[in-house]
């Protein structure tokens, strides 16, 4: 019975850490996304994922801003990933999909981030772009995230 009693205590801590760390990476996080010039995460948004300090939102409506995928490890922003897909659809052997721009921030320490930014298209499977050249892509897709 203690240890039934143990592990249900257990259990509530662990949650309750993941809820802080989910609080922590959501909305609470968006000041410091506007001023490293990440996208904004959207109340409206839903979290799709939990697994152990891996975070992800997504909306309903599936083109354009399509995901927030934010890593936590030792209470840390280790990585916050943001997906966009373009409207200009392709079809390669493995299947049909549409055009696409991933915007990585890497957390290195308070003060420093790295950025890795990928595009893919009908000619251009993960081409390594520039963060400018990703705000163009997406903004020439007619989608602005920063403010």
């Amino acid at each position: 019975m203690k240890k039934i009693g143990f592990a249900l205590l257990l259990l509530t801590l662990l949650q309750s850490c993941d809820n802080e760390d989910i609080s922590k990476a959501g909305i609470g996080f968006n000041a410091n996304r506007n001023k490293i010039g990440l996208p904004l995460l959207n109340p409206d948004w839903k979290l799709v994922k939990n697994l152990s300090g891996v975070f992800q939102w997504m909306p309903l409506e599936r083109i354009g801003y399509c995901s927030k995928l934010v890593v936590i490890e030792d209470g840390k922003f280790k990585r916050e990933e943001n997906h966009f897909k373009g409207k200009k659809g392709y079809n390669t052997i493995d299947g049909s999909f549409f055009e696409d721009v991933y915007i990585t921030c890497y957390f290195e320490d308070s003060l420093k981030v790295r950025w890795e930014c990928v595009f893919n298209s009908e000619n251009v499977f993960s081409k390594n772009i520039s963060k400018a050249e990703a705000d163009s892509i997406v903004k020439s897709w007619g989608l602005q995230y920063w403010k």
